[in-house]
């Protein structure tokens, strides 16, 4: 299993496996949706990090959203991305593969998923 983190104040997660929470198995339709809203805030915060080129901290964003919402396809995405703007193709490949396995049943992000992985071949 390969290990990844960004940097010494990022949380640590794996590649291979999405952490799973040790959340009640009975959790309510409240608390869940408030979990999901703070994953989904943690995706923007981590986009415009993105764009603004402070990686370090969008990552730390998409690494705290899957924490969230292990089963969500768009935090893996973006770590793709932000592993590839920080030049480890291998690291992004892993977590691009991770969001194809999610995100099976949404053709909109298929298809920016599957253009990802032809973006990622073609640095080869």
């Amino acid at each position: 299993m390969l290990v990844l983190a960004c940097t010494a104040k990022a949380p640590i997660i794996s590649a291979s496996e999405p952490p799973h929470s040790s959340r009640s198995a009975i959790e309510s339709d409240a608390a869940r949706e408030h979990r999901l809203t703070a994953a989904e805030e943690l995706i923007e915060q981590g986009k415009k990090d993105l764009r603004n080129n402070r990686t370090d901290a969008a990552m730390r964003s998409f690494e705290r959203s899957i924490q969230l919402h292990p089963d969500g396809w768009v935090p893996y995405y973006y770590m793709a991305e932000a592993w590839m703007q920080k030049g480890d193709l291998p690291r992004a490949r892993q977590f691009n593969r991770l969001a194809r396995t999610y995100a099976d049943q949404n053709p909109y992000w298929r298809g920016r998923i599957r253009d990802q992985a032809q973006q990622l071949k073609r640095q080869d």
